[in-house]
């Protein structure tokens, strides 16, 4: 869910088989319950908060924001068709 934005940002995550928020709130359910779903948009906040963090600092800001004229990370090049 997290991953194709930290991945534009620089930052490298795992490539993972299957749906993560399925698996995340999957989880959630057996450790909390009825209370999952609140705890999965908890997390939700967080990660987005975490991301919008790692957008001010990183050095791809501008290509973040689509500026095509800074050059990418290599990690990016390969992941970028995977920003939604």
């Amino acid at each position: 869910m997290a991953a194709p934005r930290l991945r534009l940002l620089g930052i490298r995550v795992p490539r993972t088989l299957g749906e993560p928020e399925i698996a995340l709130f999957s989880l959630l359910t057996e450790q909390h319950g009825d209370a999952a779903h609140g705890r999965y948009n908890a997390l939700v906040r967080r990660i987005v908060a975490f991301q919008r963090a790692a957008l001010v600092v990183s050095p791809y800001y501008s290509l973040a924001l689509g500026n095509s004229r800074i050059a990418a990370p290599p990690a990016v090049t390969a992941a970028a068709s995977d920003v939604v």
